[in-house]
């Protein structure tokens, strides 16, 4: 007593019936699917999957600039670039770019532009240093990296430029990974 299949209609492909034209619930389904593709597109245009232009952020204290464009979302192995600029509104003996460790977690780096004088890691903070600048001059850093296929979720920190210790300006920083 099981289902009984439909009998075969001439003229008919095979799997089309005659209920396949009786018109119950087409109207949905044919709606629903363009509806939920029509989100995605939508929610994808507005920057909820990446792909967006790089917010720039900037603080201003104790005598310095700090302007950080980083990207805010991505997807797991993609390519990115952080670019730091500091510019000193005063003299800065031994300017440092200090960015935080948690925010750099399962991030591969290829390059550093310029290099710094020094490059450590210290209570959990990549330190980046630099030579003196001048009132009014700039140092722009950039990285190039990529997020490591196995990061997926957010990283929390922040972008610091100190002079040798002394914090002069902090940013915190987001980047969200999707899959």
């Amino acid at each position: 007593m099981g289902k009984q299949k439909p009998a075969v209609q001439p003229g008919l492909p095979d799997g089309i019936t005659a209920r396949h034209f009786d018109g119950s619930g087409g109207a949905l389904r044919g709606f629903l699917p363009i509806a939920i593709l029509g989100a995605l597109l939508l929610a994808a245009l507005l920057g909820a999957f990446g792909g967006t232009a790089d917010p720039q952020v900037t603080a201003e204290s104790n005598g310095a600039r700090l302007t950080v464009e980083a990207p805010r979302t991505l997807r797991s192995g993609m390519i990115l670039e952080i670019d730091i600029v500091v510019d000193a509104e005063r003299p800065i003996a031994r300017p440092v770019v200090a960015i935080s460790g948690s925010y750099l977690r399962n991030l591969s780096f290829n390059s550093i532009i310029p290099d710094p004088s020094e490059a450590k890691f210290d209570n959990g903070t990549v330190m980046l240093n630099y030579g003196a600048l001048k009132a009014g001059e700039r140092l722009q850093v950039k990285l190039d990296g990529q997020v490591n296929p196995s990061l997926v979720g957010e990283n929390d920190g922040q972008v610091a430029i100190l002079d040798d210790n002394a914090v002069l300006a902090v940013r915190p920083v987001r980047l969200r990974v999707l899959p």
